[in-house]
Order: structure tokens, then C-alpha cells, then sequence
């Protein structure tokens, strides 16, 4: 063997060795990375809420009990709260449990199979961090374009389709002519000028789908290696009829993510020629969408197949972090004990239980009244979706849930407050009239309107939905409701105390309807003039 040869070959060897200690690097990397970061929020993580929530929008299951109404996100912070919860490690996973979370399925529809993957992630370490390993795999954003394979359609085929069938076959026909024929090699010139226009105006739809196409058959790679260590958690879904597509996949793309590769770029380029000349990509691509159009329902599978266990792991995360959750129990009672809103830097817990429909909560501003409605509100959704919640013990029927905190104008649609307040609060109305469970989460009835009407209107709104199957939670400022409403709600509040010339809030909910009234004091607490302080505590309302 002569020097050159050596030299070549321990190069080759060497480039092997390195490149195969560069993959290894990176895994014992991304395994360290799952250690310290099991059980811990991730803080810097960004979420692009416009890609998540697409699979959520597009899906029209009809098995879905609900699909949580975009006012109920915004009146929970639910997005905050997805933003904590969220330890996936791939984008579908990401996009599959922003569904899961804001769609309510019935209780009898409750997925064991999630609940099974939750404790299998939590007591198998090894195994978990191999499945978390081949799950980042699939962390590419092309994932969160999957959801077009499953709920877009194509299209028509463009009208050079049938050309290029023609010219594809015209090219091979002259090719094997012009070895008697030499000056058909001019023509077949002209076809390949001709097949490279198709090819380039194919281009564009390449750009929509090609890599989707090669993420979807990265899933499938994914899925294999990791259902023997998951065939005990969850069922296996069929997925030939997609693998029988790959073969049309193969001639679709051959580009390479590595400009600098010269190798690479030669193969690409000798490769891209051959395309062109037969019009291999224009054909396989238009017969590879026609077949995925008809798998849309097994794509479907395999992304919630994907997601589910994406899903789990996350949510396993979750239950081994240091806030404290419990495992939900649903019947015709409704008792909670500590719950704790998890967004919430040393929560105060709260507890309750209700003999009556519901709850009517009274306090003064910052005392804690609308983070508890809403702590009741995104308990009540990750019970239901997650069989987890923020507390050490949840009972409650199984509800469809509705809200009215956050109310907004709208320049837009020339609506004012009251009347975007009206149209929230009517849904509310039409589900109490369903016979089916309905927690209502409701914060100030109708503070767009004078405070008379305010009160009529808000004692005959909870006269009307509070009846069973239903629980509402009120917080009001209005203390007549407490008298009005005493017989159909228990009434709670929240309360706050001067100390030391400190306004103290203990965030305790408590029994009863508030006692004290604080709001003047506190307006003498930062120094108002004592003429206003007087004139405050000489006049008599009367409502």
C-alpha cells in the first residue's frame, strides 16, 4: 500500500470516527439536558401560538364535547398557563396538546391510554429519556404544517400534468431512437427546456409540501423505534398504507441542507438533471399527494399517536415537578382542598366544598377574587383533559365550562362594553337551559351599566342559570346580591386589613360575606384629604 492509498483511507476512517463521535456528543447532550430539566418549567422556551393552534382550529371532530370558546382562553390566561404545562419535545407534540387541553372530551370518552403513558413516563427513567431522545427528533417547525395532510385538499392537478406525462414518455421514445437517429438529440434538447419550465413551476408546490412529506416519514421512523418500549401503554395503529407512499417520496427531493458539501452538491445537480430530463418530480409528487390525500385518516392516527405520547411525557413532567397535584374524582359533590393557581409565586391554597349551586364571592380589589374564580376555571379544564389538577384533592361533577371575566370593546364591530358583556353573558344563559353540567365563571355581571340595573340584572341572571346540573362562581363588589341571592348561593369573600400602616391582603378565602369595608380606609391610608374622607363617610347611599 503506497503512502497516498494510506493517507486516503485513515482520512475516510478519521472523518467516520468523528462524525460518529459528533452524533454520540450531541445525544449524551440532549439526555443531560432531560435530566436537569425533567420536572422544571422552561422558562426561555418560545411558543408561536399562531402555529400551535392550528390542528385545534381545523379539527371539527364531532366527538368533541367542547372546544373551549376563545373568550374562556383569554378569561382563564390559558395560553399562560399552556406555556407552563408545555415540556413537549416536538412540534406536533407542541400543536397535540394545545388541542388536547382546550377540547373537552365527555367521561366517558376518558382516555386511559393517556393516563397509562403519564405513569409509564414517571416511573421508567431510562425508557423515558430514549422516547424523549427520538421524540426531538421531530422537533423540525415543519411539523406544525402536518395538520395540511390531514385536513387541506390539493386541488385539481395542474394543467401541465398531463404533459408532463406526455413529454416524459416523448423523451424516453426519442432517447432510444436517437442511437439510430442522431439529430433527434436536438429535440429531445428542446423537451428538456421544455420539462425544466414544469419542473421550476413545480417548484412552488414543492415548497408547500416536500417537506412536510419527508417530516411525515421521519414520524414514521420515529414510531417504530418507539413503540416496543410503549406496546404496554398503548395500542399500535396501522400505518402501511402511508408506507407504501414512500417510494414516491423518494424522487420528489434530493437537496441537501449542506451547501458546503461539494460532494453532496455534484450528486444533487447530476441528480437534478436526471429529474428534469424525465419529468421524474413533477409526476412522483402529483402521485404522492393523491395517495396522502387518501390517507388523511391514518396520517391523523399517526400524528395523535405521536402526540399523545408527546403529550404524556409532558404532562409527567409536570406531576413530578415541586407544586403539589392531585389526581381528580368526579360526581355529584363539589369539594376542593388547597388549590393553588400555578402561575402564582407562593400561591396561598384555598379550600371549599358547596351544599349549594354555587359560590358568591365578595372583596375589595387585588384581595384575590378573580385569580380564585380562575383558578377554579383551569383546575376544572386540566381535571378534565389532563386527569391532573393544582391541588391536593379535587371533587366536582364533570362540567362544560363558560366564562365572562375579561369583557372588551370593540371599535371593530361598533359594539360597545355592555353590549359585548350582553352577547358573553347570553351563551352563559343558553347553556344553563341544557340539561347537562355547566360550571359558570363570572367576574362583576354587567359593570357596563348603572349600578340599579347592574344589580337587576345580575340577581335575575343568577336566579335563572343557578338551578341544577350547574355550579356558578360570582366575584362582585355588589353586596346587595349578597342578600338577594343568600338562599341560591353560599356566599365567600376575600378580605384585607390595614397593619402597621401596610395594607395586608392573606389571599384566605372565608365564610360568609364580607364584614368590613375597607375601600375609604384605604383611600385614607395613601393620604386622600380628609374632606374627601369626610364627605365619603357622611353620605348615605341609598339603592
Amino acid at each position: 500500500m503506497d503512502n497516498n492509498t494510506f493517507f486516503i483511507i485513515g482520512g475516510i476512517i478519521s472523518f467516520i470516527l468523528f462524525r460518529y463521535y459528533g452524533i454520540y456528543k450531541s445525544k449524551e447532550e440532549k439526555i443531560a439536558f432531560f435530566k436537569t430539566q425533567w420536572g422544571k418549567k422552561q422558562e426561555d422556551r418560545y411558543i408561536n401560538f399562531d402555529r400551535v393552534k392550528i390542528y385545534l382550529n381545523k379539527s371539527t371532530n364531532s366527538s368533541i364535547y367542547q372546544k373551549i370558546e376563545q373568550n374562556s382562553i383569554n378569561d382563564l390566561d390559558l395560553n399562560d398557563v399552556f406555556r407552563f404545562i408545555n415540556r413537549t419535545c416536538s412540534s406536533i407534540g407542541e400543536q397535540y396538546m394545545y388541542f388536547k387541553f382546550l377540547t373537552i372530551n365527555t367521561l366517558t370518552q376518558k382516555n386511559t391510554t393517556f393516563n397509562k403513558l403519564t405513569s409509564f413516563f414517571q416511573e421508567n427513567t431510562e425508557k423515558r429519556l430514549e422516547i424523549q431522545l427520538l421524540l426531538s427528533k421531530l422537533s423540525s417547525s415543519h411539523g406544525f404544517n402536518v395538520e395540511k395532510l390531514i385536513h387541506d385538499k390539493f386541488g385539481k392537478n395542474p394543467d401541465y400534468n398531463w404533459l408532463s406525462y406526455f413529454s416524459n414518455i416523448l423523451t424516453i421514445t426519442c432517447l432510444i431512437l436517437s442511437i439510430k437517429f442522431p439529430f433527434l438529440l436536438a429535440f429531445i434538447l428542446i423537451l428538456f427546456l421544455m420539462n425544466m419550465a414544469m419542473h421550476m413551476l413545480n417548484k412552488r408546490n414543492l415548497d408547500t409540501y416536500s417537506d412536510i412529506i419527508s417530516y411525515l416519514f421521519l414520524m414514521l421512523k420515529v414510531k417504530k423505534k418507539m413503540h416496543p418500549h410503549l406496546k404496554n401503554s398503548i395500542d399500535d395503529i396501522d400505518t402501511r398504507g402511508i408506507e407504501r407512499i414512500k417510494w414516491y417520496s423518494f424522487f420528489i427531493k434530493f437537496s441537501s441542507e449542506e451547501d458546503g458539501d461539494p460532494i453532496k452538491q455534484i450528486l444533487f445537480w447530476g441528480l437534478e438533471i436526471i429529474k428534469i430530463a424525465f419529468n421524474i418530480e413533477v409526476i412522483a409528487f402529483f402521485l404522492c399527494i393523491r395517495k396522502l390525500e387518501k390517507q388523511a385518516e391514518n396520517i391523523n392516527q399517526l400524528y395523535q399517536y405521536i402526540g399523545t405520547i408527546d403529550t404524556a411525557q409532558s404532562i409527567a413532567n409536570v406531576l413530578d415537578s415541586d407544586i403539589a397535584t392531585c389526581i381528580p374524582t368526579f360526581s355529584d359533590t363539589y369539594a376542593v382542598k388547597n388549590s393553588i393557581h400555578p402561575l402564582i409565586k407562593n400561591c396561598v391554597p384555598n379550600s371549599f366544598s358547596l351544599s349549594k349551586r354555587g359560590m358568591l364571592l365578595t372583596g375589595s380589589n387585588m384581595s384575590g377574587k378573580t385569580t380564585f374564580i380562575r383558578t377554579i376555571g383551569l383546575n376544572t379544564i386540566l381535571a378534565q383533559n389532563f386527569n391532573f389538577c393544582f391541588a391536593d384533592e379535587y371533587t366536582a361533577p364533570f362540567f362544560k365550562i363558560y366564562s365572562s371575566i375579561r369583557i372588551n370593546d370593540s371599535i371593530k364591530d361598533n359594539s360597545s362594553y355592555y353590549l359585548q358583556e350582553v352577547k358573553t353573558v347570553k351563551k352563559i344563559v343558553d347553556a344553563s337551559e341544557v340539561d347537562l353540567p355547566s360550571l359558570f365563571i363570572m367576574d362583576e355581571l354587567f359593570k357596563g351599566t348603572n349600578t340599579i340595573e347592574r344589580i337587576k340584572g345580575a340577581n335575575a341572571i343568577l336566579s335563572y342559570i343557578g338551578r341544577p346540573p350547574h355550579y356558578t362562581f360570582i366575584a362582585t363588589h355588589d353586596l346587595e346580591l349578597t342578600d338577594l341571592q343568600k338562599n341560591n348561593y353560599e356566599l365567600w369573600h376575600f378580605s384585607e386589613k390595614i397593619d402597621n400602616n401596610d395594607l395586608v391582603f392573606d389571599h384566605k378565602l372565608k365564610r360568609g360575606k364580607i364584614s368590613k369595608l375597607n375601600a375609604i380606609k384605604i383611600l385614607d391610608h395613601y393620604h386622600y384629604p380628609k374632606q374627601i374622607i369626610n364627605a365619603c363617610n357622611n353620605l348615605e347611599v341609598i339603592i
